[in-house]
């Protein structure tokens, strides 16, 4: 998973408008693009408001971990565009990772690693801070994508 927050920067004519509506649009058009990127398996992002960056999203990205075993490469290309998008008024944060969190989320997480599972949940429970929510809730959330038909069964660890 790779998280990252984007914004406007500070000095830039979209940060002064403070337009949720193209934010959110800026937002979308980059999900929609991301969707080129090989690896890509999902993502989520949600609307926030604070005092030092006024509108900003808080986003999720979930990558195929036999594809990307690192995120640098899908950071820099994400980051890219959201330049390009943003005709260089946003700026993009990782949210990398630090050895005081309780969760490291920049990991590769199997299919049996229920707790690893766990990690991601309490990560992107961050995305929905009670203090900064917006008087709507706006957010997305991508679809599940269906799973390979191909390959061999995966075992459950889970008896039933």
């Amino acid at each position: 998973m790779l998280r990252v927050d984007f914004a406007y920067r500070q000095e830039s004519d979209s940060f002064n408008a403070a337009d949720v509506n193209q934010l959110v649009a800026d937002i979308t058009w980059l999900t929609e693009r991301c969707t080129t990127l090989l690896g890509l398996v999902g993502y989520a992002w949600v609307l926030e408001y604070g005092e030092d960056h006024r509108y900003h999203i808080h986003a999720a990205f979930y990558l195929n971990g036999q594809r990307h075993r690192k995120v640098w490469c899908f950071w820099e290309a994400i980051q890219s565009l959201w330049e390009d998008i943003t005709d260089g008024e946003g700026y993009a944060h990782r949210c990398e990772p630090k050895g005081h969190y309780r969760i490291r989320g920049e990991r590769v997480v199997s299919f049996s690693d229920s707790r690893g599972r766990e990690g991601m949940q309490y990560i992107l429970s961050y995305l929905g801070k009670q203090s900064q929510r917006t008087e709507r809730r706006i957010y997305r959330v991508s679809a599940v994508p269906a799973p390979a038909v191909n390959g061999r069964h995966r075992r459950s660890l889970i008896s039933e």
